[in-house]
């Protein structure tokens, strides 16, 4: 195996890779990188084709250096092709990247479901916890995935539908306004203004990867609004939103059943992926659509006590 460290020349093969990679998620998909982070990749090599591949984003402020999750980016870590994914090959290749990682102050990464084997990771001081995307499999025909559905889902998305209409594709400026309203709600700040919501918006549209769908009563006004994303194997419930004066119509678990349907039907792919939750009414709702508890590793590290100790303060 030939390890390619992060450059510039390993960015340009790393593009072609993802030209060529059907599998890749769409979050560690160039394009999509660009719009949402600045980003480095190192890649391996064997036989003269690209077999793993590791970005990431590594910021500096306040003299320090971290890797962490970008904004609308759900997973980044280690990604294998299939040919290569197993727990072996992972703790071999991972084995090789570690060393060529940039000196960091602190590491955070939400691994890939797909990526086995943290031993590597392990063996360097590297703490981890599970966490649970929920996925649905869309394999299976419509009628069996709504028969799989609680019956309060049911009931509720028949009634929310007899009140309600759908319209696809509002404006994005229209989105982040429902989209806020649910962090009012909660009492917390959205965490990206609306320019950083729209470069990403942008790179999504230019590629034909999102969709927009929204609940409307009959005098016009948004209940609840959703934000669908995919790649070439999982649409992903990516983003919504819903008025506090409207909570009680059901509009949001319509929308839910209008983007299975969508990612179904109209763009048959395998897999509807939630993008998890551990929030327990979060997860409890997308047990009741039939959906399944999939773990990812959460893995973390910190090189400098003062980065941590000033972490801790901003999490409290």
């Amino acid at each position: 195996m030939e390890i390619l460290p992060s450059s510039e020349e390993t960015k340009l093969t790393y593009r072609n890779f993802c030209i060529t990679e059907k599998e890749l998620p769409i979050y560690v998909q160039d394009w999509y990188l660009d719009a949402v982070c600045q980003w480095e990749v190192i890649l391996v090599r064997k036989n003269q084709l690209i077999i793993a591949s590791f970005p990431y984003s590594q910021k500096r402020k306040l003299g320090f250096n971290y890797i962490t999750m970008p904004l609308f980016v759900k997973w980044m870590g280690l990604y294998v092709t299939r040919e290569y994914r197993n727990a072996k090959n992972e703790q071999k290749i991972m084995s090789l990247i570690l060393p060529l990682l940039s000196e960091f102050d602190a590491f955070k990464q939400n691994f890939h479901p797909n990526f086995l084997n943290w031993s590597p990771l392990y063996w360097q001081g590297y703490l981890q916890t599970t966490y649970y995307t929920y996925q649905l499999d869309l394999t299976q025909s419509l009628v069996q995935i709504w028969a799989n559905c609680n019956r309060n889902i049911k009931r509720n998305i028949n009634k929310a539908s007899s009140k309600l209409s759908i319209e696809t594709n509002p404006s994005p400026d229209a989105f982040y306004e429902i989209n806020q309203m649910s962090f009012d709600r909660q009492g917390v700040r959205i965490p990206y203004s609306l320019l950083l919501f729209l470069n990403h918006d942008k790179a999504l549209q230019q590629h034909e990867k999102r969709l927009i769908i929204c609940a409307k009563d009959e005098k016009g006004s948004i209940h609840a609004a959703s934000y669908l994303i995919w790649d070439q194997m999982n649409c992903y419930y990516h983003l919504s939103g819903e008025d506090p004066s409207f909570r009680k119509s059901g509009a949001g678990i319509l929308l839910v059943w209008e983007a299975i349907k969508y990612a179904k039907i109209e763009l048959n792919l395998k897999r509807f992926d939630f993008e998890g939750s551990m929030m327990p009414k979060v997860a409890h709702i997308r047990q009741q659509f039939g959906a399944a508890a999939i773990p990812y590793h959460y893995l973390w590290k910190y090189n400098n006590t003062v980065y941590k100790f000033m972490d801790a303060l901003r999490s409290n």
